[in-house]
């Protein structure tokens, strides 16, 4: 997932920092997926993210663990390019909103909180 991302943005920067913070088992809340989040700091302090998951479905049955067979999940690449992609488009429409728009819309942009 995470050089699937890295992929993306290069082709737009190099100066990308991807931090990892795995966790598997009962340390990962015995979870059924995977997933990626991403996020961008502006000069100004403000964080765009995006966020991408896969999981199995826990349905009235049961739990994900009493499937006999499970469908398949997307690829792991594929969910970090779609979260990069995600995240891309969110900065484009940060972007254009700052260059589009009157000032004191902008102002209230540059310090958004999160």
């Amino acid at each position: 997932m995470v050089s699937a991302a890295r992929g993306v943005f290069n082709l737009f920067i190099l100066d990308v920092h991807i931090f990892i913070e795995h966790k598997s088992g009962q340390y990962g809340g015995r979870s059924p997926g995977y997933g990626i989040s991403l996020v961008a700091e502006r000069t100004t302090g403000c964080l765009i993210s995006a966020d991408r998951a896969c999981c199995y479905p826990i349905t009235e049955h049961g739990t994900f663990d009493d499937f006999e067979e499970k469908a398949e999940l997307l690829p792991p690449e594929d969910v970090g390019v779609h979260a990069a992609w995600m995240l891309l488009g969110r900065l484009r429409m940060v972007v254009w909103l700052i260059h589009h728009t009157p000032g004191s819309f902008v102002s209230s942009l540059r310090f958004m909180p999160t």
